[in-house]
C-alpha cells in the first residue's frame, strides 16, 4: 500500500493501491545520493516489462529534494486528476525525478533525469521502447527539450506549460509524437513553449498543439494528466526510421538514430544532417553548416554483411563491409569530405563531461558588482551578432560557474539558466541605454542581480545619488543609435529580466537572429580556446 506524506491536505480520496516510493540512486559525478520519486502500480509483479512515463515537476518542487513527487500537480484530492491514480488506472510506472532541483533540467538535471530511468530499469522491468515524459511549466519546458534532442529514445512527449522553446529542434520531431498543452492566458507559453510544436504542425509532423481557452499557466493541468498519460502509454519509440533530418547547437546533442553531428562549420548557429536509405545498403547524407558527422550503421536497416555504400552531398565516399563494432567518420576539408573508419561509439546518457571544448585558468562565477561570467557572456553575446553592445542581466539567474581546468559543452549550457532562446540584436539610442542602466540601479540591500552587466561600453554609479541620477560617468553617447545583443525574452516578454528594458518594450526595434543563446557561448569557447575575463571597470560603483 503506498503511503504518503502526513497532513498533506491534498491526498487521495482513498489509499492508493499501489506503492509510492521515495528512492535514491548514487550519482558518479559526485558520490551523492540524488533522490526521486517513483509510483508502482498495484498490478506490478515483475513478470512482464512496463511503460514508464517520466514526470518533470515544476520550479516549486525543485526548491528541496523532499518536495518530490509532493506537487500539487502529483497528489490532489481528486483521484481523477492526480498522475499516480492515471499510472494506476492505465498500468504505467511513473518516476519523477529531483533534477538536482532548479535547473530546468538541463545539464547536471539531464543527467539526474537519466540516472532516476537507469536506477528504475535496475530495480524494475521497464519496456524501453516505452519510455515516455510529461510535466508542468519547469517540466513542460524541460520535457520538450529532452525528447528533441533524443527523439530515438523517448516513444513521446506531453510538455504541459512550458515557458521556453526551442524552434530550431523542431526538425528533430518528425518520427516522435508531441503533444503540447498551455492556456490560452499564458504568455510565457504563448512565447515559448508553443513555438516549436507551431513549427513542427506546420512541418506535418506526429504533433498536436492544445490552446486552453480562457485558462493560465497551470489551472488547466488536473484535468489533463488522465487523458495524458493514457495516450503516452500506447505510444513505442521510433528508433530505426529510414529517413530523417537532425539538428543541433552543440555536437553533445548531436547524436540520434544512425548518425552523430561531430562538428558544426559555423559554431553559433544550428548545425543539420538529413538522413536516408536509398535502397539495399545504400545510405544518403545532406548537411548543414557541418565539417564532420558520423554514420554508425544500423543493423534494422542495413545489413552488415554486404558492402556498404554511402554517398554525402551527392559524392559517393565509401562503399565496403563495415564492422558491426565500427562507424565511418566524415570530415569535410575544401568542400570535399573524407571518410575514415573507426571504433563505433557508445552513448551513454548518463556519462557527464564528455565533450571538452576549451581551457579556463580559473573559475568565472557570476558574484559582485561587475561579475567575471557576465563579461564573457555578454562578449560571446556581441561577438556572434556582430553588435556594437550587449547587456545582460542577472535578475532570475539560475546557473553555475564556469569551472577552471577543463570546461565543456555541459559547463556552456549550466552556466546560462534559465534562459533560452535566439538572441535578438535592438536599436537603441544612447540615452535609452543610460536609462536602462539607471532603472536597474537598485539599493545595495536589494541585492546586485538587477545591475546590468554589458560588452562594448562601461559605467559607473554611485548609490548615495538620489535616484535617476546614480549614473555619475559611462562611455555611452547619448545621441547615438547602439546596435544592442540581447537575450531573446527581453523585448518579448514583460517579465523576469525584461524589466530592465523599462519603458521601451513596446516600442524596441529589433530583428531575431539565427543564433540561440546557447550556441553563442560555444562559438566563444571554440573560437578561443581559453575561456577568460577579468574584472575591468565595466560595471563600477563608487561613494560621493
Amino acid at each position: 500500500m503506498g503511503t504518503l506524506p502526513p497532513g498533506d491536505t491534498r491526498l487521495a480520496s482513498r489509499p492508493l493501491p499501489g506503492q509510492d516510493l521515495r528512492l535514491s540512486y548514487r550519482s558518479a559525478i559526485d558520490d551523492t545520493e540524488q533522490p526521486y520519486a517513483l509510483y508502482v502500480p498495484a498490478g506490478y509483479d515483475g513478470r512482464r516489462a512496463w511503460p514508464l512515463v517520466i514526470n518533470l515537476h515544476g520550479t516549486s518542487a525543485g526548491l528541496s529534494p523532499e518536495y518530490v513527487g509532493q506537487t500539487s500537480e502529483h497528489y490532489t484530492a481528486d483521484e481523477n486528476a492526480a498522475p499516480l491514480w492515471a499510472a494506476e488506472r492505465h498500468g504505467a510506472l511513473l518516476v519523477t525525478p529531483f533534477g538536482r532541483g532548479i535547473t530546468e533540467f538541463r545539464g547536471i538535471g539531464e543527467n539526474d533525469v537519466f540516472g532516476a530511468v537507469a536506477d528504475v530499469q535496475r530495480r524494475y522491468r521497464v519496456e524501453a521502447e516505452r519510455i515516455t515524459v510529461t510535466g508542468l511549466s519547469m517540466g513542460g519546458t524541460g520535457s520538450s527539450e529532452l525528447a528533441l534532442h533524443y527523439p530515438d529514445y523517448f516513444a513521446a512527449a506531453a510538455p504541459m506549460g512550458a515557458a521556453y522553446s526551442f524552434p530550431w529542434l523542431a526538425a528533430n520531431g518528425e518520427h516522435l509524437p508531441f503533444w503540447c498543452i498551455g492556456g490560452e492566458h499564458d504568455r510565457n507559453f504563448q512565447l515559448g513553449g508553443r513555438l516549436v510544436a507551431d513549427r513542427m504542425e506546420r512541418l506535418n509532423f506526429p504533433t498536436r498543439l492544445d490552446i486552453r481557452a480562457g485558462r493560465g499557466h497551470a489551472d488547466f493541468v488536473p484535468e489533463y494528466y488522465d487523458g495524458v498519460i493514457a495516450w503516452l502509454v500506447r505510444k513505442r519509440v521510433r528508433s530505426h526510421p529510414s529517413g530523417y533530418s537532425f539538428s543541433a547547437a552543440l555536437p553533445l546533442h548531436g547524436q540520434a538514430y544512425w548518425t552523430a553531428i561531430d562538428a558544426i562549420e559555423r559554431p553559433g548557429t544550428i548545425g543539420t544532417v538529413h538522413a536516408q536509405i536509398i535502397g539495399a545498403n545504400r545510405l544518403r547524407l545532406a548537411t548543414e553548416n557541418l565539417t564532420s558527422v558520423a554514420v554508425l550503421p544500423d543493423p534494422a536497416l542495413v545489413d552488415l554483411a554486404r558492402p556498404l555504400a554511402l554517398e554525402i552531398e551527392g559524392q559517393a565516399v565509401f562503399e565496403g563491409v563495415v564492422a558491426a563494432d565500427q562507424e565511418l567518420r566524415l570530415t569535410k576539408q575544401a568542400e570535399r569530405w573524407r571518410v575514415a573508419e573507426a571504433p563505433r561509439r557508445q552513448r551513454s546518457l548518463t556519462a557527464y563531461r564528455t565533450h571538452p571544448v576549451a581551457e579556463a585558468p580559473a573559475a568565472l562565477t557570476m558574484s559582485g558588482i561587475e561579475a567575471p561570467l557576465a563579461n564573457w557572456i555578454t562578449d560571446a553575446m556581441r561577438l556572434a551578432t556582430g553588435a556594437d553592445l550587449a547587456l545582460y542581466n542577472r535578475r532570475s539567474y539560475r546557473g553555475l560557474r564556469l569551472p577552471a581546468g577543463t570546461v565543456d559543452q555541459v559547463d556552456l549550457i549550466q552556466c546560462s539558466r534559465p534562459f533560452e532562446q535566439y538572441l535578438v540584436v535592438a536599436e537603441l539610442q544612447g540615452s535609452d541605454i543610460l536609462s536602462v542602466l539607471e532603472a536597474n540601479i537598485r539599493d545595495p540591500d536589494e541585492g546586485l542581480e538587477f545591475l546590468v552587466q554589458l560588452s562594448g561600453a562601461s559605467y559607473t554609479f554611485d548609490w548615495n545619488r538620489p535616484v535617476g541620477q546614480r549614473i555619475v560617468a559611462h562611455t555611452l553617447d547619448p545621441q547615438r543609435r547602439y546596435r544592442v545583443a540581447l537575450e531573446g525574452h527581453v523585448p518579448e516578454r514583460g517579465q523576469g529580466r525584461s524589466m530592465f528594458l523599462s519603458g521601451h518594450r513596446e516600442t524596441l526595434s529589433y530583428r531575431i537572429t539565427d543564433v540561440p543563446f546557447r550556441a553563442a557561448l560555444y562559438a566563444h569557447a571554440v573560437r578561443s580556446g581559453r575561456i577568460e575575463a577579468a574584472v575591468e571597470g565595466r560595471v563600477r560603483a563608487v561613494r560621493g
